[in-house]
């Protein structure tokens, strides 16, 4: 039920069994998948080949390649009482509660956020084990390097579409965009590292995101909104205390109308952050904070699809296998004759910089 839940503690336990716990005697005549493992006498057998098993006696010697029926079985070798364990929990993600939205790596630890079942959890692993959630020690206790579990308690109950370490001082904070707006996690006391019993999560604003992985640049964090049509540069203010998201695009929303949807971030030589648009449209902003420069522009690539512009479906930045300025890929679909698709992964030519003028590119 919803409250009790019942437990068969047993010894051997391996991928793919079906109709019952792995681990059990051998029946006849019973469909069994690749990986599943029996017991048939004292012996463990691994089904190596899915199938039916045979209808008397099961799988009998030791090595691989023990026919029985349909399956074929290999003798594994397994102490029963080292792989039995009375302790376990439920997990807390499955296809009935659902999966984690979104990931990061903060503070030595890994952090899921957001599934369908609670759109709004964070869980954060124990420091330095990232496949290690538990929220205490085996004795009940819990420590500061215990995994911690929290609900964003809001006026709103908004899901969590990225998280990215907030662009303060030390990076002390992580930062959690929702649908509904912006949030701080950190320590509640700031004198005391991160703990299970020391942690406290706000709002910090209230712009929301479509979910476009944000972009870290210095000690800012550029994200999305809702539309993708406003850019916005969320930094910590030391006038306010607090973080600040001005809007990059304001003078720039006839480029970004459409919506941004993936971008990436080229450092080198010019400071780029390259952006597709919902309608497949690639642009650009540079971006100089120190020296206020913030441009966009738009950029027309050559082909057709379907009689309109060629549609950039994926981008990414990588550094250049030299090392001396990063390259920008993407993933572009045209159409040709008789509009049969075409998809290319195109990459954007090394700007002209210290080279010679037959090496020249970008030219009218």
């Amino acid at each position: 039920s919803t409250t009790v839940v019942t437990v068969v503690v047993q010894a051997a336990v391996a991928n793919g069994a079906q109709g019952g716990l792995d681990g059990q005697a051998w029946v006849a005549l019973t469909a069994t998948q690749a990986g599943a493992t029996v017991k048939n006498g004292a012996v463990y057998y691994q089904a190596t080949t899915g199938g039916v098993t045979g209808n008397l006696g099961g799988p009998v010697g030791a090595g691989a390649g023990i026919a029985d029926g349909s399956v074929v079985w290999t003798a594994v070798n397994i102490v029963a009482p080292t792989l039995a364990t009375p302790n376990w929990r439920l997990g807390k993600w499955s296809i009935l509660t659902g999966w984690p939205y979104t990931v990061t790596f903060w503070q030595n630890r890994l952090v899921f956020a957001g599934t369908d079942n609670q759109p709004n959890a964070i869980e954060c692993s124990v420091v330095g084990d990232f496949t290690n959630f538990a929220p205490t020690n085996g004795d009940g206790t819990t420590i500061a390097n215990n995994a911690l579990s929290w609900i964003i308690s809001d006026d709103q109950v908004n899901a969590v579409r990225w998280l990215a370490s907030a662009g303060s001082a030390q990076a002390l904070q992580l930062g959690i965009g929702t649908t509904g707006g912006e949030n701080i996690l950190g320590a509640s006391n700031n004198t005391q590292p991160l703990a299970p019993l020391n942690v406290q999560a706000y709002r910090e604003s209230s712009y929301g995101t479509n979910g476009t992985r944000p972009i870290r640049i210095g000690k800012s964090v550029l994200f999305a909104n809702r539309p993708g049509q406003r850019i916005h540069e969320w930094t910590f203010s030391w006038q306010v205390n607090g973080f600040l998201g001005p809007d990059l695009a304001i003078l720039a929303e006839h480029i970004t109308h459409a919506g941004v949807t993936e971008w990436c971030y080229q450092q080198s030589p010019h400071s780029v952050v390259w952006a597709i648009t919902a309608d497949g449209a690639l642009v650009g902003m540079t971006y100089l904070r120190d020296q206020d420069v913030v441009a966009w522009h738009r950029h027309q690539l050559g082909g057709q699809c379907f009689g309109g512009s060629p549609i950039v479906e994926s981008i990414c930045s990588i550094p250049s296998a030299d090392g001396s300025f990063d390259e920008v890929w993407m993933a572009v679909k045209r159409t040709a004759a008789g509009n049969a698709i075409i998809r290319t992964i195109e990459v954007m030519t090394g700007y002209f910089q210290y080279k010679t003028q037959y090496d020249a590119w970008f030219v009218d």
